[in-house]
């Protein structure tokens, strides 16, 4: 499995969690950010998560 980024605002370690209905999503339980859409697989809401702005270059 990948290994998730720290939350992008306050840097402390983020968690994946599974909600009622087999999807998934990242969170930060410190800052309370979390991601807005879930996921089909926990693969898919990391990946998603670990995605930064500057990615691209």
């Amino acid at each position: 499995m990948t290994k998730l980024k720290p939350c992008p605002f306050c840097g402390e370690e983020a968690d994946v969690a599974e909600e009622y209905g087999g999807r998934y999503y990242v969170y930060c339980s410190e800052c309370l950010v979390e991601q807005t859409e879930p996921s089909e697989t926990e693969e898919e809401a990391i990946t998603i998560w670990n995605q930064r702005a500057n990615n691209g270059g």
